[in-house]
């Protein structure tokens, strides 16, 4: 028989996964990175360090993976479907995410979008006021034709 911490430790590490992507899920399903969000900044700070954890988590998880491996044999077929099962329930929350995150990718790019035509229309209206008004020692005038 496989060691019982190690499918111990294999099954918390993919509760501690299941309960993090719920987590993550809630936040990406809350968040709205469009122009109208003032805290741009402070949700994709926090994208951010979802990346970091998603990091560890994968470092982990590849430790775990080989010692599993290793021990396949002597794990007991009802630990062994007990681990499928979670390592399913993961997966399916990962391609949730996965999906989200796409949405929260699209938002993004959709605000960029808006902000870069933002910027040329104030550039077109900065250089039709350069050329709308002039400065003259006495003030600035409308040089009507501009």
């Amino acid at each position: 028989m496989a060691p019982m911490s190690l499918v111990a430790r294999v099954r918390e590490h993919l509760t501690r996964q299941a309960a993090w992507l719920e987590e993550v899920l809630t936040e990406l399903d809350t968040a709205r990175l469009d122009a109208e969000t003032p805290d741009f900044d402070v949700a994709a700070s926090a994208l951010e360090r979802r990346v970091d954890e998603r990091m560890r988590c994968e470092s982990e998880q590849a430790q775990l993976l080989d010692e599993w491996r290793t021990a396949a044999g002597s794990v007991s077929e009802t630990e062994r479907a007990d681990v499928r099962a979670r390592a399913e329930h993961v997966r399916e929350l990962a391609e949730r995410v996965g999906e989200a995150y796409r949405r929260v990718a699209m938002e993004t790019d959709a605000r960029k979008e808006r902000v870069g035509e933002e910027l040329a229309q104030l550039g077109r209206g900065r250089g039709y006021l350069r050329r709308l008004y002039v400065e003259n020692p006495d003030g600035w005038f409308i040089d009507r034709k501009a």
